[in-house]
Parts: structure tokens; sequence; C-alpha cells
């Protein structure tokens, strides 16, 4: 499953114009590659949204905040592993 978010601020990844961005269900996998990257709160959303979307880290810096966090809510209370 595969859920669609529309940019407010499209950005732009090789030449192209991205107007949605598509995440993918994460996996134990993706979380346990992301956290091995180590960094704070931002560099884990950014990673793991680099790995669920497939678009790499240095385009998804370019996302206006609005979409990141949009963005990142999504993930946040979706996918997130819950912190005891």
């Amino acid at each position: 499953m595969k859920q669609l978010f529309k940019l407010e601020y499209p950005i732009t990844v090789n030449g192209e114009t991205i107007e949605e961005i598509s995440l993918r269900r994460p996996t134990v996998k993706d979380a346990k590659a992301v956290e091995q990257m180590g960094g704070g709160e931002i560099e884990f959303s950014i990673n793991m949204l680099a790995c669920l979307s497939g678009i790499d880290k240095r385009s998804l810096e370019n996302l206006d905040m609005v979409d990141f966090e949009k963005l990142g809510d999504f993930f946040e209370k979706n996918f997130r592993p819950r912190q005891q």
C-alpha cells in the first residue's frame, strides 16, 4: 500500500518537476537502516522519507517546510515506531 501526497510547493529532481510524492509502507529493515544512519529528529525523518519515497535525500532537503511537515506528520501518526 502506498500513500500519495500532493506537494503545495513542487521540487525539481534531476530536472523533473515533482508535484506528488508516494510513500510506501516501511519495514523493520527500513527503520533499522535509518536508525543506523544516526542524526537527530529531522535527519531521521529525511532519511526515512528518502527510503520510503525513492527520492534522494538532497532533493528532499529542498522541500518547503509546509510539505515536509505534512509528510512528517503522516509518517509520525502511521509508521514511526513508538518509543516507550
